[in-house]
């Protein structure tokens, strides 16, 4: 583990900031947190985009989370705060259908 760890902050860390893993200039960059309740997706996925908005790229945040009460309303809240965009679906509807592709 504290190799992987190594490995990944390597990769990372770029002086002052962080960086993407994979980023390819004109391309979309698709990024999918994922974890338990309360060990702070939405903090980061805030972070994140601002971070992202900062440097002059688009945002769009889909939640995906349509189970857990609030969940789009929290991530909506920091879309508009972070000036990215917001996809969601209706509460209780398949995950799926917010996350796919047309």
């Amino acid at each position: 583990m504290a190799l992987l760890h190594t490995e990944l902050v390597a990769l990372l860390d770029d002086g002052d900031k962080p960086r993407s893993l994979i980023h390819v200039a004109g391309e979309p960059n698709v990024w999918m947190f994922v974890g338990v309740n309360g060990v702070g997706k939405t903090t980061t996925i805030a972070k994140v985009a601002q971070r992202e908005t900062d440097d002059g790229r688009t945002v769009v945040l889909a939640a995906a989370d349509t189970f857990r009460a609030a969940a789009a309303e929290q991530l909506t809240h920091w879309a508009e705060a972070t000036g990215a965009g917001i996809v969601r679906g209706q509460e209780g509807a398949d995950p799926g259908s917010v996350s796919t592709t047309r």
